[in-house]
């Protein structure tokens, strides 16, 4: 969380966008984790085996997707300079 709390510091102002899908059995866990970690970015609970974790393939948690401006998946699970670096190429695109 902390990675994705930095990538928004460093990506402010651009036009990118940080959205969190959340595959907890309860929406109540979920909720709880938006709360005590102060996720601020959009975040959208999917239940262990929903819709979104089924159509993007996603079988472990935590999965990271960057999508381009036209919404393809351009990288999956890219992590700490690597997914700035992903980021910001695309942005450079």
């Amino acid at each position: 969380i902390l990675e994705h709390k930095k990538l928004i510091d460093h990506l402010a102002g651009k036009p990118f966008a940080l959205i969190g899908i959340n595959c907890d059995r309860e929406l109540s866990v979920a909720r709880s984790l938006v709360e005590k970690y102060e996720i601020a970015w959009p975040t959208i609970w999917d239940g262990e085996a929903g819709p979104i974790s089924k159509a993007w393939n996603i079988n472990s948690w935590t999965s990271v997707i960057v999508l381009d401006r036209k919404g393809i998946i351009r990288f999956r699970d890219a992590r700490d300079t690597d997914l700035v670096k992903a980021v910001d190429g695309l942005l450079s695109d």
